[in-house]
């Protein structure tokens, strides 16, 4: 299952615990999902984005979370870049 995540600053899902940066989140809801799973995988995903720099500007703006790459967030431009390479 995919996440997708946007970085905002008002109604956010979650927080990055490291620089208090706010994402807002969304995915397709399934009956038999743990929904707490899926936010512990995020937030580590958002701390390990701090091993270079402190600051919000650590993450990317948007993209996507998939537990099934192991929580990584992959920023939206490498989907778009996928995509035109998929469709070529």
């Amino acid at each position: 299952m995919q996440v997708y995540f946007e970085s905002t600053n008002q109604n956010a899902n979650t927080h990055c615990c490291v620089c208090g940066q706010g994402f807002a989140l969304s995915w397709e809801r399934k009956p038999n999902l743990k929904i707490t799973d899926i936010l512990f995988e995020i937030q580590k995903s958002l701390c390990d984005h701090h091993h270079d720099q402190k600051g919000p500007q650590a993450h990317p703006q948007s993209g996507i979370v998939d537990p099934d790459w192991n929580g990584r967030m992959i920023p939206s431009v490498a989907i778009m870049g996928n995509a035109r390479m998929s469709a070529i």
